[in-house]
């Protein structure tokens, strides 16, 4: 087949805030309930993923779909926009995706003269998803040979274009095109979104006199009680003594006290709220869904909470829950930030002072956590930022999917941790061998 060639910009350009009609009229086949609903989880269209009540919780397109087009699988991976995720869906390269899009917006392939201008890079291969291959059933196939007649000599087979969803119907075209406007008034950058993360900012208590009653017993479970002027200095924590919960579908379900966790860039802007939902005595809140994050924008790298503050020595920590991180600040004090998902955590950038970060290694049996510190350890090393794994050597227990590192002090206390000798050796050696426990 001969390729066309599209200008990206202009493609793009009209694609702006159309990517739900967009991915409906080339996989809604696939993904419609999870067009129905941005934001909210749905089965994963490649395992069918369910959770225990039968609701679908393994796939979903980000709340802003609509911009991007991106979404995320909890096992397949996350998909930062929609070429990422049709390649993810049906096995489609970079420039199929493109003429697919711009034919359903109307744009013309480039004359022979446009293809001279200079073009926009097409995102990077390396970038694509890899964790979950494209199904083999929604690759191009090959049409069957057919047998020539005698004496007649064979003819080339040409493949296949790859197949598109069932025609849509105008209605449910209509009801797209809905869902699409209100899921752009809802994004992230919309005013009603900031204006909720501040609403549920200012409303929460300071911790800096007193821990609340809640939270003093959730931390107190968790072994990882700290003065507060040690673990709140940059103040990424406060506490909510009534915070509505919301469920799936938007419909208010109760109220609750919740640890409330700021995510700051590097500047040291509140970006984004997560919230811990607790009940009275500190257990996590019977909610369907205890830990939520509040809007995220399409770009979080460098985003963390920073739990201890800035660094003095230019040594920093990150791990992807608070814990986790709240865990190695209570054994070493060195301040250690908690990216929240392992997504997130993989496009961390540190701030400009800081030399030295150790990563607080989660161990998954889907090797999630191992994967995203090897990808976060790989991109500093090109950074030259000296990055010190600290991986988990004990064995996940039986009946358990992972183990991090405020399992092992619940478990251990400060002795399964490596020695702060050997710790500081290897800060200064840039030798993660002398680690030994």
């Amino acid at each position: 087949m001969k390729k066309k060639f599209y200008d990206l910009k202009k493609v793009n350009d009209l694609l702006s805030g159309r990517w739900l009609e967009v991915l409906a009229y080339l996989a809604d086949d696939d993904i419609a309930d999870a067009i129905n609903k941005p934001g909210k989880h749905v089965a994963c269209p490649c395992h069918k993923t369910t959770n225990r009540s039968g609701k679908g919780d393994g796939f979903r397109l980000f709340k802003d779909a609509a911009q991007t087009g991106g979404g995320i699988c909890n096992t397949c991976g996350s998909f930062k926009d929609g070429y990422a995720l049709l390649y993810w869906l049906k096995g489609w390269d970079f420039s199929t995706s493109l003429e697919y899009i711009a034919d359903y917006l109307g744009v013309e392939p480039a004359s022979p003269a446009e293809r001279e201008k200079p073009k926009l890079a097409a995102p990077a291969e390396s970038k694509k998803p890899k964790l979950a291959a494209p199904a083999e059933s929604k690759k191009p196939k090959l049409a069957a040979p057919v047998a020539p007649a005698e004496g007649e000599k064979p003819k080339p087979v040409e493949p296949e274009g790859p197949k598109l969803a069932p025609p849509i119907k105008p209605e449910r075209m209509a009801e797209i095109k809905r869902i699409q406007e209100e899921a752009s008034k809802g994004g992230y950058g919309s005013k009603q979104a900031r204006q909720n993360i501040e609403s549920v900012w200012s409303q929460s208590l300071s911790i800096e006199e007193n821990v609340p009653s809640p939270l003093f017993r959730y931390w107190k479970k968790r072994g990882v009680l700290l003065k507060t002027n040690t673990l709140n200095q940059d103040e990424c924590f406060r506490f909510h003594p009534k915070l509505p919960y919301f469920d799936e579908d938007g419909k208010k379900t109760g109220s609750h006290p919740a640890l409330i966790s700021a995510m700051k860039d590097n500047d040291g802007n509140i970006v984004t709220l997560h919230r811990t939902y607790l009940t009275a005595y500190g257990g996590k809140a019977r909610v369907p869904c205890a830990r939520k994050m509040m809007a995220v924008p399409d770009q979080v790298n460098g985003c963390a909470i920073r739990i201890g503050g800035m660094p003095s020595d230019g040594v920093i920590g990150v791990g992807e829950g608070s814990e986790t991180a709240m865990s190695a600040l209570w054994v070493y004090g060195i301040p250690t930030w908690s990216c929240v998902s392992a997504t997130i955590m993989e496009g961390f950038i540190p701030p400009k002072e800081v030399h030295t970060i150790l990563g607080w290694e989660d161990k998954d049996l889907s090797h999630t956590g191992q994967r995203s510190m090897k990808i976060l350890s790989d991109r500093m090393d090109a950074l030259g930022v000296n990055f010190i794994r600290m991986p988990i050597h004990y064995g996940i227990k039986k009946g358990k999917k992972s183990i991090d590192w405020n399992d092992i002090l619940l478990e251990h206390g400060r002795y399964g941790f490596p020695s702060w000798r050997n710790l500081r050796r290897a800060i200064e050696t840039r030798d993660s061998h002398v680690l030994a426990v």
